[in-house]
């Protein structure tokens, strides 16, 4: 018996049982999304990227989601997130793990995750997006690179709406070094998205565009694009969307 089990007894998140923090049983009632869809118009396609139409008002490149939102998950996650239960990070990885494994036509570089704000972190102990994001690289083989910093700190969006969502979070995620993440095909972790508007707010920062992209430029050149500079694709990896 290791010292962590001696401490900590093990026992399910959900059904209380000894043995382990989520059981076979528990496990397997997760119910998986088994479909991709375009997470905007929910048109069913074959690798939850946007479609065509969809893709135009978004540098996201698609939200690959695990699990349907429901019971015994929610259940799971609030035990991750705020009893600091961090233990359940092996066991919800996996649940990413098997999503991602059966995507197609995707390639990813690097993966990397949703920063938390210092303050909030420490506040919590850790950062449940890192943690499974840690456990994804691994599981890819794949580099894990810290490519996102928080630059405000904000309050729970749990019950914002998505416009307000989005107020809240524009101009707070900043960018590490743009060198390790040039040409990169990303995906990017977090635990649970509501909106999809904190992946694309990170999306935004991982894909800057070109600094001549000023307003003088726009309106000399409005039929061109400005020119994307920064990661190739950004792809979000999500347990489930809320």
């Amino acid at each position: 018996m290791s010292l962590l089990d001696w401490v900590f007894e093990k026992e399910c998140s959900v059904c209380k049982q000894p043995g382990e923090f989520l059981c076979p049983d528990c496990y397997v009632k997760i119910e998986r999304v088994e479909r991709f869809v375009c997470p905007e118009c929910m048109r069913i396609n074959t690798n939850g990227g946007y479609c065509h139409l969809c893709s135009e008002r978004h540098e996201l490149s698609g939200i690959l989601e695990a699990c349907k939102w429901e019971e015994p998950l929610r259940s799971v996650v609030h035990e991750f997130k705020y009893t600091r239960h961090k233990f359940l990070s092996k066991d919800l990885s996996r649940l990413l793990s098997e999503r991602v494994d059966k995507t197609r036509y995707i390639g990813f570089d690097l993966v990397t995750f949703v920063p938390l704000h210092p303050l909030r972190r420490f506040w919590r102990g850790f950062n449940q997006a890192e943690l499974l994001a840690k456990q994804i690289s691994l599981h890819l083989g794949l580099p894990l690179i810290r490519t996102l910093k928080r630059k405000k700190f904000t309050k729970p969006q749990v019950k914002l709406s998505g416009t307000e969502r989005r107020k809240a979070l524009k101009e707070k995620f900043g960018l590490i070094d743009l060198a390790k993440i040039k040409g990169k095909r990303i995906l990017l972790i977090d635990d649970i998205s509501t909106t999809g508007s904190t992946l694309e707010e990170c999306a935004k920062v991982l894909r800057p565009k070109s600094p001549e992209n000023s307003e003088n430029f726009e309106n000399s050149c409005k039929s061109k694009k400005p020119k994307n500079i920064g990661a190739e694709s950004v792809w979000g990896l999500v347990l489930a969307r809320g």
